[in-house]
């Protein structure tokens, strides 16, 4: 087995596998755990570096496993060795704190995909065993907790592993699926794995025999202009990717969406993310404004443009 599938097809994944699985393996980022900015970097803006911290926290990764691939050959590092880089005066007490200060970030920022969520149920419900296949920084230990505080307890409690490259020193794509397969105890063709990266998720462990399905999250055109809105955020605001994150919490939506038909797409995609944040930002305004006078605030809408986002306003029970 070895295909691609939508966020709409995930839940229904085990259906299609064939006999014989033994074992759900899940990506992490991007799978079972998504953010809601647009890249994983974002997530740096909060690490509270005077002058900005995307560019210092991604500098220090980069030479941190620079150093790694000269002394070992690989080149998976550790989150504590990151920041290690990042901060070479810190003592352990201070690097400790910096990097549970992104843990504590990711936290924020990441929220469970449900279509995913369904899919362990259903893949407990059918007595398989749920593992974490990862390239990351994080330790097992660390990525657990994470998923705990993100998709609560039901779910941390339903993933009976978690393989990390930090901790293997292999990514994906190198054969960490290597040593998952002699951990479990399986045939490679008993593990079903899902991810987002082609090359990590599928081709690497399709050639060990593993099943594979890859979840393309959007089609090109919707990856695109996700990208484009995140540049276009850094030119309308100079606070984004230097204080606050890159947001673009509509993401899973976007993913969601099967209709291709470019009307609608806009509308689904751009213009509806782009008036319920409008509204929302009218209402909490006039609330605001209500509170300050002590009396009550009645929104207007001058016709013709203000009629879209009075319909978005009326449409989310936000007043008139």
């Amino acid at each position: 087995m070895k295909i691609s599938i939508s966020a709409q097809q995930i839940p229904t994944l085990l259906a299609h596998a064939p006999e014989g699985v033994k074992i759900l393996s899940l990506d992490c980022f991007d799978t079972l755990l998504w953010r809601n900015a647009q890249a994983p970097s974002d997530v740096f803006a909060e690490l509270g570096l005077e002058g900005g911290s995307i560019e210092p926290r991604v500098l220090a990764e980069r030479k941190a496993r620079k150093a790694q691939l000269f002394h070992t050959g690989r080149n998976e590092v550790s989150i504590e060795a990151i920041h290690a880089r990042m901060l070479p005066a810190a003592d352990e007490v201070a690097l400790a704190a910096a990097v549970q200060c992104e843990i504590d970030a990711e936290a924020r920022h990441c929220f469970a995909f449900t279509p995913v969520v369904a899919l362990i149920r259903e893949a407990k419900a059918r007595g398989l065993k749920v593992i974490i296949v990862s390239d990351t920084y994080f330790s097992s230990t660390q990525l657990g907790e994470l998923i705990r505080r993100v998709a609560g307890d039901e779910m941390a409690d339903a993933i009976d592993r978690i393989f990390t490259s930090s901790e293997s020193g292999l990514s994906k794509g190198e054969g960490l699926f290597s040593p998952v397969i002699e951990a479990m105890v399986v045939a490679p063709n008993a593990i079903l794995h899902l991810g987002d990266n082609l090359r990590a998720d599928q081709l690497a462990p399709a050639e060990l025999g593993v099943m594979t399905a890859h979840f393309k999250q959007f089609d090109d055109a919707a990856e695109t202009r996700l990208r484009h809105e995140a540049m276009a955020a850094v030119m309308i605001d100079p606070a984004t990717r230097q204080t606050v994150p890159a947001m673009q919490p509509h993401r899973p939506l976007v993913s969601l969406r099967n209709e291709q038909e470019p009307a609608y797409v806009l509308g689904h995609d751009v213009i509806g993310p782009m008036l319920h944040s409008f509204a929302e930002w009218v209402r909490d305004e006039a609330q605001a404004l209500a509170e300050t006078s002590g009396r009550p605030v009645k929104t207007l809408f001058l016709m013709r443009d203000g009629f879209l986002p009075m319909k978005m306003f009326e449409t989310l029970g936000s007043g008139g």
